[in-house]
C-alpha cells in the first residue's frame, strides 16, 4: 500500500530500458548516490602553466582555477493505471512491461532535458546544447556544408578528439549523409559490423531526435565528448501501488518517482 524501493527485476527492467533510449546517458559519466543532498564536483575553469626556469630562478607558472557545479536531485515521474485483468494474466509478465515501458518514459523525460534543458534551471537537467561552446557557425542558416562540419571538428581541443562523436536528429543526419567531398566521396561512412556505429569524418555517429532540427539561431549538431556530461542518480526508483484508489474501475495505479539531474561540467569537452 505504501511506497518502497523497486524490486531488482523491475529494476533491471528499468535501468536497461533507461539505457536504451537515453543516448546522451549512454556516454555521459554517470554517478549514482544513495541520498538526495546536493553533490558539489569540482571543474577545472582555467588551466595552469609551467614555465622554464633558470638555475636558482624562483618557482612560478599559473595556478589554474577552479569552478563548482552542483548537482540536484531533481524529480521526474508518472502514473499508470493497470487493469485487473492484466494483472490476472499469468501468461502476461506484467512487471517486465511495466518495468520496460516506464523506462521509456523516464528516459525521454530525461533526454529531453539533458540536450536541451536550459541554464540554471531549478526544476530539471541543464542540457548540453545551451551549455556546449559555439565552435562554428555555419555560413548559411538553414543548411550544413561540409566545410561547416571540418570546422566544428577543429573547433575541439585536440585532447577530447580521440572519444568525440557527434550527435544530431534524423532530419539533420539525413541532411548532412549526403554530403560529399571534392573527391565526390560521402563524408559519412557506414558501420562495416554489425552494431558498430557509423562514422563521419572518422568518428561515430550519433543519432538523437531531441536535437534540434537545422534552422536559423538552432544549435542542430554537437561535437564532442560527453564523458564531460554528468548524471546524477538518486538510487533507486520508487513504487507505489494504489490498489484501493482505483478499484471502482476494476484498476490498480502504478505510481513511480526518481529523481536525477545532469550537468555539462567540462565545457572544453
Amino acid at each position: 500500500q505504501g511506497g518502497y524501493t523497486v524490486p531488482d527485476a523491475f529494476y533491471r527492467e528499468l535501468v536497461e530500458a533507461r539505457q536504451t533510449f537515453g543516448v546522451i546517458r549512454q556516454a555521459a559519466t554517470v554517478i549514482e548516490t544513495a541520498d538526495h543532498g546536493e553533490l558539489t564536483i569540482p571543474a577545472v575553469a582555467s588551466d595552469g602553466a609551467a614555465a622554464w626556469l633558470g638555475e636558482g630562478e624562483q618557482f612560478g607558472g599559473e595556478e589554474p582555477t577552479f569552478r563548482r557545479v552542483v548537482l540536484h536531485a531533481h524529480k521526474g515521474g508518472a502514473l499508470w493505471k493497470v487493469s485487473d485483468e492484466m494483472l490476472e494474466d499469468s501468461a502476461f509478465d506484467v512487471v517486465a512491461f511495466l518495468g520496460r515501458k516506464l523506462g521509456e518514459s523516464a528516459s525521454r523525460l530525461e533526454n529531453s532535458a539533458f540536450v536541451a534543458g536550459e541554464v540554471d534551471a531549478d526544476n530539471k537537467p541543464e542540457g548540453v546544447t545551451n551549455k556546449a561552446t559555439v565552435g562554428h557557425t555555419a555560413s548559411a542558416p538553414d543548411a550544413i556544408e561540409a566545410d561547416d562540419l571540418i570546422e566544428v571538428q577543429a573547433s575541439l581541443p585536440a585532447a577530447y578528439d580521440s572519444d568525440a562523436s557527434w550527435y544530431m536528429n534524423r532530419q539533420t543526419a539525413k541532411a548532412v549523409r549526403k554530403l560529399k567531398d571534392s573527391d565526390g566521396n560521402y563524408l559519412w561512412q557506414p558501420g562495416l559490423q554489425l552494431g558498430q556505429p557509423d562514422t563521419l569524418l572518422g568518428r561515430p555517429v550519433a543519432v538523437d531526435e531531441d536535437f534540434p532540427a537545422i534552422a536559423a539561431g538552432a544549435k542542430p549538431i554537437v561535437y564532442g565528448d560527453m564523458s564531460g556530461y554528468y548524471v546524477r542518480d538518486v538510487i533507486r526508483p520508487v513504487v507505489k501501488v494504489l490498489n484501493e484508489r482505483y478499484a471502482d474501475t476494476g484498476e490498480v495505479g502504478v505510481r513511480l518517482h526518481f529523481r536525477v539531474d545532469g550537468d555539462l561540467v567540462d565545457v572544453a569537452a
